[in-house]
């Protein structure tokens, strides 16, 4: 049986204001095209398609158009939500993607069959068990503990609490002719992309490796966007993000995952293929005269600039857009910037106003915004954008 693993699509998400939409139906116009190509039994999407928890209808559409090619080329498909997806939004489409064998895991199940375990039989009548762990954010570990019928107390770390979770899911897999368990979480010592959200990614949701169920054929993780294997007690990797979503990412081959699994017994064949589409992102180091010369060896790149000056001056940052139309950030290498600027640097690298928003929101209120108040923002800026560009 033959799987292709991909995860944090972040569809929607922006670049400098940019939008990235044409990117993202390249990249999943790609995978849907390897899924062809490698006669895919079924597809793993480990989490975070979606930016943000209030997608745009641009996004909504270039998520489900793949899907319904995906079901016209009769390859199914199995989705777990991430922590950047909203639940309830998903849990509103999942009967409608059932009809084109798109099967979505929004909120954590107990690993029982028809509920956190999805069975799957190939069209060569082949079997597999496919365990399903959405991310489980720290407040909601005490639902996970009632659904799993464990004491509470055995919760209070969320390492801990994840570790009986994914102990109980290997559990649940063993017997099976294949086991695999897609999982979107945090692995301790994973190296990080570079545009994961902080709030979710520090120590606190931090899952040692060894925590990990063995005896599995394959474990599929999401949440991590650079792609990597991880050293667990069965073979583990996370897939990446498919197009460098931020500038922490430059230098990362991006990459789905093929796993070819023959036998109950026989060790899992997992190989990595490369993905071109999207567009890369560069950093370019240099003084405002050095810049023109610079710009011809970038294509089509977005650009982090790093301008080196004396000191700063107003229109800097249009003077060097005027030499490099794709420069998204402008940063100036200058011992005389303000502290004040080098702070907020450091604070917000390459987020824009809804992502600062949502983590704000998380900070204050220990939850996600309501889908209809970020619709409601993103309107807003949407407006406030026009009229500054008017």
């Amino acid at each position: 049986m033959r799987f292709l693993h991909t995860s944090d699509w972040h569809v929607g998400k922006t670049i400098g204001g940019r939008s990235r939409t044409e990117e993202h139906r390249a990249v999943l116009a790609e995978i849907l095209d390897i899924a062809r190509r490698e006669r895919i039994d079924c597809l793993l999407v480990t989490g975070d398609v979606f930016e943000s928890a209030a997608p745009g209808a641009e996004a909504e559409k270039t998520v489900y158009d793949f899907f319904r090619e995906l079901g016209r080329a009769a390859i199914p498909a199995v989705v777990i939500a991430g922590n950047h997806d909203h639940e309830r939004k998903l849990a509103a489409v999942s009967s409608l993607l059932e009809i084109v064998d798109v099967h979505v895991r929004h909120d954590f199940q107990r690993p029982q069959p028809g509920a956190g375990i999805f069975q799957f039989e190939s069209r060569r009548g082949e079997q597999a068990a496919i365990g399903t762990l959405p991310f489980i954010p720290e407040h909601k570990m005490l639902q996970a503990a009632d659904l799993m019928e464990e004491e509470a107390v055995a919760f209070q770390k969320y390492a801990g609490g994840m570790g009986k979770i994914l102990g109980a899911f290997g559990d649940a897999l063993a017997g099976h002719p294949i086991r695999i368990l897609m999982a979107h979480l945090h692995v301790d010592k994973s190296q990080l992309g570079g545009g994961e959200r902080e709030l979710h990614i520090g120590q606190t949701y931090a899952v040692p490796a060894p925590s990990l169920p063995g005896g599995l054929h394959y474990i599929a993780l999401g949440h991590i966007h650079r792609p990597q294997e991880i050293s667990a007690p069965s073979p583990a990797r996370f897939a990446g993000s498919p197009l460098a979503l931020d500038f922490g990412e430059t230098r990362q081959v991006k990459s789905v995952v093929l796993v070819e699994v023959k036998g109950p017994d026989q060790p899992a064949k997992i190989e990595t293929i490369a993905l071109t589409a999207g567009r890369g992102l560069r950093d370019v180091h240099g003084t405002l005269a050095e810049l023109e010369a610079l710009a011809l060896g970038c294509g089509d790149d977005y650009l982090r600039v790093f301008l080196r000056v004396e000191r700063p001056l107003p229109g800097l940052a249009d003077e060097v857009r005027k030499r490099l139309p794709n420069a998204i950030q402008v940063r100036l290498e200058t011992d005389a910037l303000p502290a004040a600027d080098r702070a907020r640097d450091r604070l917000t690298p390459g987020l824009d106003r809804i992502e600062l928003f949502t983590r704000y929101h998380r900070t204050k209120y220990k939850g996600e915004p309501e889908p209809e108040l970020l619709a409601l923002l993103r309107e807003l800026l949407s407006e406030a954008t026009a009229e500054e560009e008017a």
